[in-house]
């Protein structure tokens, strides 16, 4: 049986990559693959082979596929895991190696507002986004129902497992816990993972990245992605969900009211309205920005951050 876990992006998957990467030689033992495809915790360069009719692999070597077909015979159990795989449009192209009816997908979606809100800080964090809120959701339209609908027209929809990514809706409240359960492997036999990364970063380290964004390509902001994760933990107050206004969470309730009602016709699933405002992080604190700032740089210096050198674009403002 392969399993294929598909996304969608900010509903845990990359602690799932990274736990099941740190379990891997264990997890065989329960007969369980995950292949080592590339060198890294996903299978980001599998899943954008079907983003389009072209071939492109990317980081993989040019026989992966034939050693991917060895792997599916050798072991009961394989599980491959990227959120990239829920951006593929050339979904039939999986079909070379992911034989229908012996192919599990396994979908999170997450309800629209805090789906929007984690990706948005994510996307300044990593890329060189720059825009507000209410920009980036009007450029980033969301279709839970087409997603769901392209995966089930190649695999059946019985074979495509859609879950709520919410806690309450979780086994323990906890993605990994929950992932586990679905696909049959016994978690209390693994290591744990540590949990602090991929936090949400705010108030004022985020308005400093939303700065650098300004002047840095999105490579060179992926580059020191895991610079701002570390900064994060300088304060209390660089962690957290941004405030989001009632005007943009109406706006995101409006664009996809359509797509929630045919969500919950195919899978039952009911992704609630948010009501009011959302967040409980903190926005740009203007009177503490010159002393954040220093402190970003005092650390930034004395661990020979990157983020340094693009810093001196801006003038001198770091």
């Amino acid at each position: 049986m392969l399993t294929l876990h598909i996304g969608t992006n900010k509903t845990g998957t990359s602690s799932v990559q990274r736990f099941l990467t740190r379990n891997r030689e264990a997890l065989l033992d329960q007969g369980f693959c995950y292949p080592d495809l590339d060198g890294t915790t996903a299978h980001h360069g599998v899943a954008r082979s079907a983003k389009t009719k072209f071939t492109n692999n990317f980081t993989l070597d040019d026989n992966w596929q034939s050693e991917l077909k060895r792997m599916l015979a050798q072991y009961p159990e394989v599980v491959l895991s990227s959120e990239a795989f829920h951006t593929a449009h050339n979904v039939e192209s999986l079909l070379e190696f992911a034989e229908p009816g012996k192919t599990k997908v396994v979908l999170y979606i997450r309800e629209y507002t805090p789906y929007f809100v984690s990706w948005y800080q994510q996307s300044v964090q990593s890329n060189n986004t720059a825009m507000s809120v209410a920009e980036f959701v009007e450029m980033h339209p969301v279709s839970y129902g087409a997603l769901i609908s392209r995966w089930q027209n190649v695999f059946g929809e019985e074979h495509v497992e859609v879950r709520h990514y919410r806690a309450d809706l979780l086994k323990d409240s906890d993605i990994i816990a929950d992932f586990c359960e679905l696909v049959g492997i016994d978690q209390t036999l693994l290591e744990p993972l540590d949990r602090r990364r991929n936090l949400s970063i705010c108030g004022n380290l985020l308005f400093a990245k939303k700065l650098l964004n300004l002047v840095i390509t999105k490579a060179e902001s992926l580059s020191i992605a895991d610079e701002f994760a570390e900064l994060a933990f300088l304060r209390p107050e660089f962690i957290g969900k941004i405030p989001v206004d009632a005007d943009v969470v109406k706006r995101i309730e409006f664009l996809h009211r359509h797509d929630r009602a045919q969500v919950k016709d195919m899978t039952g699933i009911k992704l609630e309205k948010h009501q009011g405002d959302y967040g409980n992080g903190l926005e740009m604190v203007a009177s503490e920005l010159r002393s954040d700032l220093q402190l970003i740089k005092d650390h930034a210096q004395k661990n020979d951050f990157k983020l340094l050198q693009f810093a001196e674009r801006l003038d001198g403002l770091f």
